[in-house]
């Protein structure tokens, strides 16, 4: 089935009942829902996922994790950015919530620091790396990144996989994670990371309440 917008969703099997309701907001003739539940690695699933927007013919890609809780109008609103590679901003899930999912390389160029910066003057701000949760990406953007890096995949979970720093254009894709990974090769295309500053989602995490009180879920 063709369709101009493909919301990819890997999900592990189990949602809350707030994110399924979104569903019903964001669904339109000309946008085809395309979910993978859980039993492939999340770097292959995003991959998989997006091999089959693109034969569907869908020009743009929107990444909805299954733990993302969208304002509304937000799709309408990144899609009228017209930019090839464009993120929302949601909260890291902690204890304190105070880490915004957008990293800025350090002066060194050897890590990442994260910003938990809520109120910004500009409505659209370049950075160097974002999550995957809710995240619009052009179809140009997977094509450039084949005809430059036949080699590589999208998205790749590199930690612990026996890969070498020079096997990647930058470096810090070694050891990081397939949103990390991805971000960090487009920008080597040419592409420019850019987040909405306006799109502020909610991040759905599981407490567990105990005789020693509550422990979050350890997992961003």
């Amino acid at each position: 089935m063709k369709c101009k917008i493909a919301i990819l969703v890997p999900e592990t099997g189990m949602v809350q009942m707030d994110w399924a309701l979104q569903i019903a907001d964001i669904k339109k003739p000309d946008r085809k829902i395309i979910t993978m539940r859980g039993g492939y690695p999340l770097d292959q699933a995003r991959n998989i996922l997006v091999r089959t927007a693109l034969e569907m013919g869908a020009e743009w890609i929107f990444f909805l994790d299954s733990d993302i809780l969208l304002p509304k109008g937000t799709i309408e609103k990144m899609i009228s950015r017209n930019r090839p590679l464009l993120s929302g901003l949601y909260k890291r899930k902690s204890e304190t919530g105070s880490i915004w999912c957008c990293g800025i390389r350090n002066l060194d160029g050897e890590a990442f620091r994260f910003t938990n910066n809520s109120d910004w003057e500009d409505e659209l701000m370049s950075t160097d790396v974002v999550g995957a949760g809710c995240l619009l990406i052009h179809r140009k953007v997977f094509e450039t990144i084949s005809i430059m890096y036949p080699a590589l995949p999208w998205f790749q979970w590199c930690s612990d996989r026996g890969y070498k720093p020079e096997q990647f254009p930058d470096p810090l894709m070694y050891n990081a994670g397939e949103d990390v990974y991805f971000c960090l090769l487009a920008k080597k295309c040419g592409f420019e990371v850019i987040i909405d500053t306006t799109i502020k989602c909610e991040h759905i995490a599981t407490a567990y309440i105990g005789e020693k009180g509550v422990k979050m879920e350890k997992t961003i």
